[in-house]
């Protein structure tokens, strides 16, 4: 992880870092989708976290809460080719936009696809676009 990423972060408190079996299982349900390097890098080194950046609340999503957030969006229709990843306590989820990989923020009221934000284009772009607009 960068100096400039571990800077904004380091407020949060961190679960511990995802073993390579856990990566490997997202991977493995989420054969469809290349997750970014840099995002698989910040899981080893916390597979969750929450705390403040700026002037938001931002938790991040464990692998098993990813995983089963995207079962339970899918089984009920509703934020297809999104996988969430974190929220900013429920105002807003934040995802990966399958068809382009992405990172980006949909209101938790909607989920559509059409009301995405782009955030950015890795997690370093995500974490500075969530300081200013949010």
């Amino acid at each position: 992880m960068n100096i400039h990423t571990e800077s904004l972060i380091k407020n949060l408190k961190r679960q511990k870092g995802a073993t390579f079996e856990d990566i490997k299982k997202l991977k493995n349900h989420f054969d469809f989708f290349l997750f970014p390097e840099e995002y698989i890098e910040v899981l080893t080194q916390m597979n969750g976290a929450e705390g403040s950046i700026g002037d938001v609340y931002l938790t991040l999503y464990n692998i098993n809460y990813i995983i089963e957030t995207y079962d339970y969006f899918k089984n009920v229709e509703i934020g297809n080719g999104l996988i969430i990843f974190g929220t900013d306590t429920g105002v807003s989820y934040f995802s990966f936009l399958v068809s382009t990989g992405q990172y980006v923020a949909t209101p938790s009221t909607s989920l559509l696809i059409e009301e995405v934000e782009i955030m950015g284009n890795n997690f370093l772009e995500f974490l500075e676009t969530l300081i200013k607009k949010f």
